[in-house]
């Protein structure tokens, strides 16, 4: 027991708890009437038992007779030993006074010198209980852990006045670390929200003062390509929807076709050309605009309208103002709905109001939002660092708590070893009874 701090023990967890034992699965003796509610890997959710999901119930007798093996009681731990994933744990509450498992989780019954939550603690980020999960191989898609594995997980064991204080302290950061994982998660609406505003604050004087339509910067607009294959030419990219990423032309694996020269022609993208989404089930989407800027050769599908701007309106400065939250409030309502799919017509987008501001103003506009923007996807990213920071700190957290370090020590505290030798010794030498246990604190 070399290397462990004052008073603690370590042993395989077989030894410390008072029982280690995976469940089993009825022949019969399922029941729609509530009876002793029966546990599957899916009823843990985020480490805590959630009955409320696809509960299921068992007879009593069966639970009392066949499925006696796998009868688990509150304060008892449970850990999924099939996977993918691993490690789902969580701590049995009170809401039943007995519960039963099925195979592919396994019991962990805590003694009297071992409380539920520092096994809990240990089962979810354990040193050896870790090593068996990141070692363990699967096949057909599914991983295993045996029931002889998590008997022989080494288990530290410190003084039960030390779990206590340990507990109570991984709870408090824990706490902190939720509050920021929570903070730091509302960063992405927020910077949403906050470009939205800068658009707004851009443009909602413009628009409403201005008396030009977005028409009179149109030299053309048409529809895109209808058809889906083809049999002669040239094997040609076509623009889809999932070409784009947040309204930035970003193909991943692009779609081919082959098109003729004379579709190529007719249907080929230039550079500074808009594009605008024409059809589609969701009302955020349609009439969303981007610039085409790709140098390659692409062709664009029906779903797409695409627009060439005269020389008067930038089309950085256009794509802005169309996607702005005023313009966005006119466009969804012109769509025009049939069979779930929204639609965007090329009428209704040349009579939208368009800035009256010379291409000066307009490339001046585009500096400032641009670099607006930019300062808002900084934040965006610091705050997607932070909260992997979070995941590495909760980990190095209690991998603090188990060496010891944690909490300080007390010298009064009884030494875990003596505590599980002289509770032994008691249970040896008083009369055998059954008897339930609650969580222990």
């Amino acid at each position: 027991m070399s290397g462990l701090p004052r008073g603690w023990f370590e042993d395989e967890a077989s030894t410390i708890c008072e029982l280690v034992q995976s469940g089993g699965t009825p022949k019969e003796g399922f029941i729609d009437k509530p009876g002793v509610p029966f546990l599957k890997v899916y009823n843990i959710v985020d480490q805590k038992i959630d009955f409320e999901y696809r509960p299921q119930f068992i007879d009593a007798d069966i639970h009392r007779s066949s499925m006696a093996k796998s009868q688990a009681l509150p304060g008892d731990v449970l850990m999924n030993i099939v996977g993918p994933p691993l490690g789902k744990v969580a701590v049995i509450p009170c809401s039943f006074p007995t519960w039963n498992v099925n195979q592919a989780l396994t019991i962990f019954r805590p003694s009297e010198a071992l409380t539920s939550e520092w096994l809990y603690y240990f089962l979810c980020g354990g040193d050896s209980v870790k090593s068996v999960i990141n070692e363990t191989r699967g096949s057909a898609g599914q991983v295993n852990i045996s029931l002889s594995q998590c008997r022989a997980f080494k288990l530290p064991l410190p003084p039960l006045a030390e779990q206590k204080r340990i507990v109570a302290k991984l709870e408090a950061l824990n706490a902190k670390s939720a509050r920021a994982r929570t903070e730091l998660a509302r960063i992405e609406t927020l910077v949403s929200r906050y470009k939205q505003a800068v658009l707004s604050k851009a443009f909602s004087g413009e628009l409403t003062r201005s008396k030009v339509r977005f028409g009179e910067f149109i030299n053309s607009a048409e529809n895109g390509l209808s058809k889906r294959e083809g049999d002669d030419g040239e094997w040609t990219n076509v623009l889809r929807l999932t070409d784009l990423k947040q309204g930035q032309f970003a193909p991943e694996e692009p779609r081919q076709i082959k098109l003729t020269n004379k579709e190529i022609e007719k249907y080929r993208l230039s550079e500074g050309e808009l594009v605008v989404i024409r059809v589609n089930g969701s009302a955020n989407l349609v009439g969303r605009t981007f610039c085409f800027k790709a140098g390659d050769v692409w062709a664009f599908c029906d779903h797409f309208i695409r627009i060439s701007l005269k020389p008067t309106l930038d089309p950085d400065f256009a794509v802005l103002f169309l996607n702005c939250p005023p313009i966005r409030s006119i466009i969804e309502r012109k769509f025009v709905s049939t069979s779930g799919q929204k639609t965007i017509s090329q009428k209704s987008l040349e009579n939208l109001p368009a800035p009256e501001t010379s291409l000066e103003e307009q490339h001046e506009i585009v500096r400032r939002i641009e670099s607006a923007f930019a300062k808002i996807d900084r934040l965006a990213q610091e705050a997607k660092r932070a909260l992997k920071l979070v995941g590495r700190l909760d980990e190095a957290i209690l991998a603090k708590a188990f060496r010891g370090e944690l909490v300080p020590q007390d010298e009064n505290d009884e030494p875990a070893e003596r505590l599980l030798a002289r509770i032994r010794a008691e249970r040896e030498a008083a009369p055998q009874r059954k008897r339930g246990r609650g969580a222990r604190r």
